[in-house]
């Protein structure tokens, strides 16, 4: 059940990785993918604190 709950979150890292690893695609738009990966990478930092706080705070109860 957790793991269908968390794919939603996976396939973006998954299509942007892919996307960006593509030799055949033009430089451009492996540029624009590394910005997409780097922008999620910066909201999930931004937002695991949080995250751990709620998820510490629920399993104390």
């Amino acid at each position: 059940m957790l793991a269908l709950l968390i794919l939603p979150l996976y396939v973006p890292v998954l299509v942007f990785g892919v996307g960006a690893a593509d030799p055949a695609a033009s430089a451009a738009w492996s540029n624009a993918n590394f910005s997409l990966l780097a922008a999620a990478l910066c909201i999930a930092l931004w937002l695991c604190p949080w995250a751990s706080a709620a998820a510490l705070r629920i399993s104390m109860e």
